[in-house]
C-alpha cells in the first residue's frame, strides 16, 4: 500500500511503474534507480527515483555518491510502502547540474551509482567525468587509476631525490 503522500505526487500509472521496478529486486535487501526529467523540467534539472528493499537507506551514505557525480540535491522525498512481503521505501530526489544532462545520461548515471554501492569504484570527483565527458564509470576508474600512478611516481621521484641530498656529505 502507497502512503498519501506518494498518491499525491504520483499518477496510478506511474505507481504501477515503480511497483514493477520493485518487484525486480530479488530477494530481501537489494535496490533500483530511475533517473528521469519533469515534463516541465529546466535544462539541468531531474529526479531521482531510488527503490529500496530491506532497511531505509542513509542519507550520509547516498549524498556523497550523488555529489561526486556532479550534481546537486536540491530535495527529498522519501515514501514507505506498506502491505507489502518485504520492507520497501522510495525515495525521489530533486537534481539539479549546471547545464543540461549529455545524451545517454540515464545508463551513465546509473551504472555509475550501481557501481560505487557495489563498492566497484569509488566515491571521488573522478565520477564527475561520467556526466561531463560522458565516460563510464570504468573509463573514470582508469583515469583514477593512472592520476594514482602519476601521483605515486611523482612522490617515489621526490623522495628518491631527497634521499640523494639527505646523502650528499656536509662540510
Amino acid at each position: 500500500m502507497l502512503f498519501r503522500s506518494y498518491k499525491e505526487d504520483f499518477t496510478p500509472r506511474t505507481a504501477a511503474v515503480d511497483l514493477g521496478r520493485i518487484e525486480g529486486i530479488r530477494g530481501d535487501d537489494g535496490r533500483d534507480q530511475s533517473l528521469y526529467a519533469e515534463v516541465d523540467a529546466a535544462d539541468g534539472e531531474a529526479r531521482l527515483k531510488m527503490f529500496r528493499v530491506g532497511e531505509p537507506l542513509s542519507l550520509s551514505a547516498v549524498l556523497p555518491m550523488l555529489a561526486s557525480m556532479g550534481v546537486e540535491v536540491v530535495d527529498e522525498r522519501p515514501y514507505g510502502l506498506t502491505g507489502l512481503d518485504r520492507v520497501t521505501h522510495i525515495y525521489d530526489f530533486g537534481l539539479r547540474y549546471g547545464e543540461a544532462l549529455p545524451d545517454h545520461a540515464r545508463e551513465l548515471f546509473a551504472a555509475s551509482m550501481r557501481a560505487m554501492w557495489d563498492g566497484q569504484t569509488e566515491v571521488d570527483g573522478f565520477n564527475r567525468l561520467v556526466l561531463r565527458a560522458q565516460l563510464t564509470w570504468r573509463q573514470a576508474m582508469l583515469l583514477r587509476a593512472y592520476a594514482k600512478y602519476m601521483k605515486d611516481r611523482k612522490s617515489t621521484r621526490l623522495n628518491s631525490s631527497h634521499t640523494d641530498i639527505s646523502r650528499v656529505p656536509s662540510s
